[in-house]
């Protein structure tokens, strides 16, 4: 923006750098990371609530940083607890 100008606003978007709170968007990304990590959906079943905090790591690490960590907590644990 110092260099070449623009609009903050529109620099966010262009590069994606926008967090998201979008639950249609994450879903997929949910559902993809809990299918993979069967061991670790067990030990959250089992009452190791620390465990979220992988599966938000994940979903931070596959969202490129831009989801909602507190919308990411909040779907994990409601598709965990189905």
């Amino acid at each position: 923006m110092f260099t070449d100008g623009g609009q903050p606003q529109q620099i966010a978007v262009k590069n994606d750098l926008l967090q998201t709170s979008d639950t249609d968007k994450l879903k997929p990304i949910i559902e993809k990371i809990i299918a993979e990590n069967p061991d670790v959906v067990e030990q959250f079943k089992n009452g190791k609530e620390s465990t979220i905090q992988f599966f938000i790591g994940q979903g931070m690490q596959k969202t490129g940083g831009s989801a909602n960590p507190e919308v990411l907590k909040k779907m994990f644990k409601d598709k965990l607890t189905k």
